[in-house]
């Protein structure tokens, strides 16, 4: 007899990438990881071109699902396409965003109107099943600034909460739009939960108060990334850590940069990599802005990728502009970028493998970003 082998642990098959949504030409394409496209929305009416501003409800891969989304016409409404009809879902006056459940028909979404001057606002965050009345608003909010939904936490179609934040009316899907803060309410009884608050008290700072700028949470809603400015703060910083978690935070500075602000964060799937920018006055006074891309390890345990403020345009000739969106895996990033000054010209790209950088490669072999599909990034939905 022979002696036999048992066999050795199985690795399991890597997750499947999400589709990505893009608009372009007035046609919202679902697209698969290769860039190939699945299927189309013609969606000549909608009134925000932004992840903001639409939602798939269904996963991906079922087919042309329903896509809830925002139109601007006659006062407002957010309507439902399945591919091929178009109909009336809730009327939306004064709309700011929504956000819904991945693959599910669980949406939040939020209206303001002014109240007195023009710095009054009122907002209120709704949450709702496809099917559900509109009934009362979850969390009501008047200020100077309006609430945001950023995510939604549904199970089996039932939704179990939302995560909001504070921003300022007419804030533009960009970097450039701060966001702050960030909260969670329980569908179930309203409960709300501070997670990053708007300010931080600093007692020994000559003027005791810092603007936490909300940057990012990761898909599976369990990091959160924010900026800090204020008063001797470092405002081309991104701090992140576990949402909830106690004990030291990771920090990340821009190097050899003393102004500017940071811009959206994105976490990869597994929540091992984090991506940020951050926008700068350009170097020639000239009134103009340039974004350089970061990419750290959330652990901090390998090298980080910061883009040399000498490149213009940033990572490639295609695009400038340019901020991350999202993630195709642990190595693909996703990228929105412009062929055009203005943001005019709108690409989605990738940029990868990412740890072809992260270890030094990117001086010897440069990686420059590859075109996913011509538009404007709308999301990510399960495959």
């Amino acid at each position: 007899t022979h002696p036999t082998t048992a066999p050795g642990p199985t690795q399991p098959p890597p997750p499947t990438p999400p589709a990505v949504l893009v608009y372009q030409d007035q046609v919202l394409g679902v697209y698969n990881a290769q860039g190939q496209a699945l299927y189309a929305y013609p969606l000549p009416d909608l009134g925000l071109a932004s992840p903001e501003g639409a939602h798939l409800t269904d996963p991906a891969g079922s087919g042309p699902g329903l896509l809830l989304y925002y139109s601007d016409k006659e006062g407002g409404s957010l309507r439902l396409h399945d591919g091929t009809v178009d109909s009336f879902w809730a009327e939306a006056p004064g709309f700011v965003a929504l956000a819904g459940a991945p693959g599910q028909g669980v949406v939040a979404y939020s209206l303001a109107s002014q109240v007195g001057g023009a710095e009054a606002w009122t907002s209120r965050l709704y949450l709702r099943t496809l099917k559900s009345p509109v009934g009362e608003p979850l969390v009501t909010y008047q200020g100077e600034r309006v609430l945001k939904p950023v995510a939604v936490d549904a199970q089996m179609g039932q939704p179990e909460a939302v995560w909001y934040t504070l921003a300022d009316p007419g804030m533009p899907h960009r970097p450039d739009g701060r966001r702050y803060g960030l909260f969670r309410v329980q569908a179930a009884d309203g409960q709300v939960t501070a997670f990053l608050e708007p300010m931080s008290v600093v007692p020994e700072a000559p003027v005791p108060q810092y603007i936490n700028v909300f940057s990012g949470l990761s898909p599976d809603l369990a990091w959160q990334a924010w900026g800090t400015e204020g008063p001797n703060a470092m405002p081309a910083a991104i701090t992140w850590r576990p949402v909830g978690g106690s004990g030291e935070a990771a920090k990340a500075v821009a190097p050899d940069l003393d102004t500017g602000f940071v811009g959206y964060a994105a976490f990869s799937p597994a929540n091992k990599r984090i991506a940020w920018v951050t926008v700068h006055p350009s170097p020639t006074g000239n009134g103009t802005w340039f974004y350089m891309l970061h990419i750290e390890s959330t652990d901090l345990s390998t090298p980080g990728f910061s883009q040399p403020p000498t490149a213009s345009p940033l990572l490639t000739p295609l695009a400038r502009d340019l901020w991350p969106v999202g993630w195709l895996d642990e190595e693909t990033l996703l990228l929105q970028g412009y062929t055009e000054p203005g943001f005019q010209g709108p690409v989605v790209m990738t940029f990868g493998p990412v740890s072809q950088v992260m270890t030094g490669g990117a001086e010897e072999q440069p990686l420059e970003a590859q075109l996913f599909a011509p538009g404007t990034f709308l999301g990510l939905a399960p495959p």
